[in-house]
């Protein structure tokens, strides 16, 4: 942290995303994207929380999996 000075800001920006219905989702899969998706941001989260709490303006944006209303995302899973 000399080297720099510090962490202000976390993004966690990674994500796994997959379409298939619930019943055809192999759970191989399903692992996968709770691991990258809610655990990878657990873990940086917790790792860069210490540097976090010394920052005058610190800040954790997580993103979530791509979401746009094109068919091609969500298809028959956007159905109401």
């Amino acid at each position: 942290m000399s080297t720099f000075g510090g962490i202000d800001a976390l993004v966690n920006n990674a994500s796994a995303l997959s379409l298939e219905p619930i019943g055809q989702l192999p759970l191989k899969r399903f692992d996968l994207m709770l691991d990258v998706n809610a655990r990878g941001t657990f873990l940086m989260t917790s790792a860069v929380l210490p540097h976090l709490h010394r920052s005058d303006n610190p800040h954790v944006l997580t993103l979530s999996p791509p979401l746009n209303l094109d068919p091609y995302w969500l298809g028959a899973h956007g159905r109401h």
